[in-house]
């Protein structure tokens, strides 16, 4: 294939991108087993997040090594103004890159347009209310399907109908609540687009399966964890609020939704539960405003510039890299 310099340098991007993602991926999935033990050891909260940075561990080296080195020892040692030749590893490897891209992205605005279709279906049929003591929106739906979700990603809002209200005690109503804030909270509906996001090593593969699962798993019992805490009768209260809307049969909304009822073992949840001792009081880790996540962001950001202008002044190691990626698939 005879590509010109900038349709190259895209080509070598995804090549590298695809290559490194999949070692990187392939390495996950085999030790994915004794990484979700290892979380399960400790902690419901520190379990989730263990498994969120190893779900996105793959996706993120291997675009800091795109950026990094990739892309600055193309530019300085490419020769240009001729078109090049791609060889057939260098092209099915891009080719690849670019499907695992693809899909990632439309799955994910897929999702995001289920959920905005659900969230403009809710503000016709549902009542806006405000919720006591919690700087929540929440909206109450008269009809319709049972459903009692945290929906949304970026400015989440509680749902419920009318049918589980009336179906939970005060009590239950209150510590299924504070479930849901526990998911915004921790911004469980974020971490589900972020994951929808990240590529899998193949098209159409489910690599990560496992590890979302386990962290589904762990951040609904840490969601339990936190909502049970506090209140001797908070534990049971929870248990039989989750056993009464799961005979209402309420759904999970939508991939981006925080249902009280998830797709994990609704029984094992009831267990735990029962086991719980609710006068432990278990905190949320504080919640990292917006600007600093921002700032964290723009450091990055500027990190990688400063990288890259300390390895444009140490072009031998630029010139190295070249070189073995030439190597490799040029």
């Amino acid at each position: 294939m005879i590509l010109p310099y900038t349709l190259k340098l895209a080509a070598f991007c995804f090549a590298i991108f695809f290559l490194v993602h999949a070692v990187l991926s392939l390495a996950v999935h085999v030790f994915s087993g004794g990484a979700i033990r290892r979380a399960e050891k400790a902690g419901q909260f520190r379990g989730a997040r263990f498994l969120l940075c190893l779900r996105l561990f793959p996706v993120c080296f291997a675009l800091l090594s795109v950026a990094a080195l990739c892309v600055p020892s193309y530019l300085l040692f490419e020769p240009r103004g001729y078109a090049e030749h791609l060889d057939l590893l260098c092209s099915g490897a891009a080719i690849f890159g670019l499907a695992i891209w693809s899909i990632s992205i439309f799955r994910s605005l897929r999702s995001l347009n289920r959920s905005l279709e659900f969230a403009r279906s809710v503000k016709h049929a549902g009542v806006a209310i405000s919720v006591p003591g919690e700087r929540l929106q929440a909206w109450v739906l008269s009809g319709g399907r049972p459903i009692f979700a945290l929906c949304g990603v970026f400015r989440p809002r509680l749902i419920f109908s009318r049918e589980v209200q009336r179906a939970l005690s005060a009590e239950e109503f209150h510590v299924a609540l504070r479930h849901e804030l526990a998911h915004r909270e921790s911004r469980d509906n974020l971490k589900r687009l972020l994951f929808l996001l990240a590529p899998e090593p193949l098209p159409f593969s489910r690599c990560f399966r496992a590890v979302e699962r386990a962290w589904a798993k762990l951040s609904e019992g840490a969601a339990d964890e936190y909502a049970a805490s506090g209140d001797p009768q908070a534990p049971l209260a929870l248990a039989h609020a989750l056993v009464r809307v799961a005979r209402l049969g309420a759904p999970r909304v939508s991939e981006l939704s925080a249902s009280l009822i998830a797709e994990e073992d609704l029984a094992e949840r009831v267990e735990r539960l029962l086991r719980m001792d609710g006068d432990a009081v278990r905190q949320l880790p504080s919640r990292t405003p917006a600007w600093r996540i921002a700032g964290i962001a723009c450091g990055a950001l500027l990190a990688i510039a400063a990288a890259t202008v300390v390895f444009h002044a140490w072009s031998p190691i630029l010139y190295a890299t070249h070189l073995l990626l030439e190597r490799m698939i040029g």
